[in-house]
């Protein structure tokens, strides 16, 4: 949607992330190890959604398998 803007600043190394709307108001966070992402790791991921003054931020597990 114009003007939302979503990041993932925390990502861990080796690891990068985009964003797929699924539904009007809903996005997806697909992150993808590349081969120099340590393995069997685990980090937590601050997510952060802005709209005009209001922002939502969140944190999730990644799992690089």
């Amino acid at each position: 949607a114009v003007g939302v803007e979503l990041s993932a600043p925390t990502l861990p190394a080796g690891v990068t992330a985009t964003f797929v709307r699924v539904a009007v108001g809903i996005w997806l966070l697909r992150p993808e190890a590349s081969s120099t992402a340590p393995r069997f790791t685990s980090s937590t991921v601050t997510t952060t959604g802005r709209l005009g003054t209001v922002t939502h931020t969140t944190a999730v597990t990644v799992f690089v398998m």
